[in-house]
């Protein structure tokens, strides 16, 4: 008898048991869940890839960059020569940047400029034809800024409301197979918002910045001019707003695992890019273990532009960008000390030139950028170097601007000479050109 109840009591926790399993299972694997699941590991991993990227968050108080552009323009038998040369000084602690541009076509000066900026005003000055500054008042504050974790601040408000309007009856779930450099069996989820959907969704990330303090003091931080009334205004403007049914928004997702391994982006809202045109992005570990992603346009059913990026190692990559027109391929590294793409590119089978470009960190406080454009078209050639560096901490001379003037006390003579001389040195230095 004891051995019959023990067997009949373990009956009934084994089917409960089950029955949690199946329920948690379901619970866990809603359309929803694997939604926000997969798309979090995804924005995620679009973060950890920017912190790692060379340049991310710079410290410094100042910042200087210096450039140096040479190269020539040859048409039939004509040659043109052009050099810029400049620098650029930003000051963070003074909230001050100056700078100057000289450009020489053929040895001659067309124009030497200096610039300024500092709170709302931008000044500029060509040296041989203004004695004095001028600027002109944007009413922007330039230097009215946030930092990268406040940006994270606002951008996590929206991602988690979003996430959080959505349900099951939002989303078609459905098996799939899809090619990638296999074939790969996977979980497709198309998410299809309406115009009205998409109106509630926005209502409610502006309810959720509303009751947020410090959400508001970091959109105060942008706009002198912000209320919190003004998100009020947003909310009753968006309630005004009529919406249709009829136009929606889709994002496929094709999840395999925890991984979103396909994106595709349409539309069939008038007048929208993607209701012409729909966007895929392939994202995946390929067969060697390298991370592979492709960005495709598509026109119906055609495929109209592609760039995709083949990791070969750790931190290379083989890159090609095919279009109807040009195509292009070649090499991309990525890591903390140097970045650089190298380019051929051809079209209608004729190979064109090449480009390349990248950076590369020389010390702690200087980094130096390098770029290289080599095009051979029929009679046409075109050649340009550039060599830039950018400098941490050094220090920054603040232009004197003290005797400027605004724009608007210009004559309309004065004007008229400045351009009639620029036009003349251009004239004089690439005759047929100015033709």
């Amino acid at each position: 008898m004891k051995n019959k109840k023990l067997i009949i009591f373990l009956s009934i926790a084994i089917v409960a048991l089950a029955g949690v399993g199946v329920g948690l299972y379901f619970y866990f694997n809603s359309p929803k869940r694997i939604f926000v699941r997969s798309l979090t590991n995804t924005i995620n991993e679009i973060r950890e890839e920017s912190e790692n990227r060379l340049l991310y968050n710079l410290k410094y108080d100042t910042l200087k960059v210096t450039t140096k552009t040479t190269g020539s323009l040859s048409m039939n038998t004509e040659k043109y020569d052009i050099a810029v040369n400049g620098d650029f000084a930003y000051d963070k602690v003074a909230k001050k940047v100056n700078a100057n541009l000289g450009i020489l076509g053929n040895n001659q000066s067309i124009v030497d400029l200096n610039a300024a900026l500092d709170n709302t005003k931008v000044y500029f000055q060509i040296k041989d034809l203004m004695k004095n500054f001028y600027f002109v008042d944007t009413g922007v504050d330039f230097f009215n800024t946030i930092d990268q974790k406040d940006l994270d601040y606002l951008l996590d408000i929206v991602k988690n409301t979003f996430f959080g309007e959505l349900t099951d009856k939002d989303f078609t779930k459905s098996s799939e197979k899809v090619e990638l450099d296999n074939t790969v069996s996977v979980t497709k989820l198309d998410l299809k918002l309406d115009e009205k959907r998409v109106k509630e969704i926005i209502e409610k990330v502006l309810e959720s910045v509303k009751g947020d303090k410090k959400a508001i003091s970091i959109i105060q931080k942008l706009s002198k001019d912000f209320k919190e009334t003004d998100i009020d205004k947003a909310i009753e403007s968006m309630k005004k707003v009529e919406t249709s049914n009829k136009d929606y928004l889709l994002y496929s997702v094709y999840v395999k695992g925890n991984n979103i391994v396909r994106h595709e982006f349409s539309s069939n809202l008038e007048g929208s890019v993607a209701n012409k045109y729909k966007l895929v992005i392939n994202d995946y570990t390929n067969k060697s273990g390298y991370k592979n992603r492709d960005f495709i346009v598509m026109d119906n059913s055609k495929e109209v532009g592609r760039v995709a990026v083949k990791g070969t190692s750790k931190n290379k990559y083989e890159l090609s960008i095919t279009s109807d027109m040009v195509t292009a391929s070649g090499t991309m590294i990525k890591d903390k000390e140097k970045e650089s793409v190298d380019l051929s590119v051809s079209a209608s089978g004729m190979q064109l030139g090449t480009l390349s470009y990248s950076v590369a960190k020389s010390s702690s406080t200087q980094y130096d950028f390098d770029m290289k454009i080599d095009f051979n078209v029929l009679t046409y050639k075109l050649n340009l170097v550039s060599n830039n560096k950018l400098l941490l901490n050094e220090k920054v001379e603040a232009l004197d601007v003290s005797n400027s003037k605004d724009l608007s006390t210009m004559t309309e003579q004065e004007q008229a000479t400045i351009i009639t001389t620029i036009y003349t040195r251009l004239a004089k230095a690439f005759p047929s050109l100015m033709k």
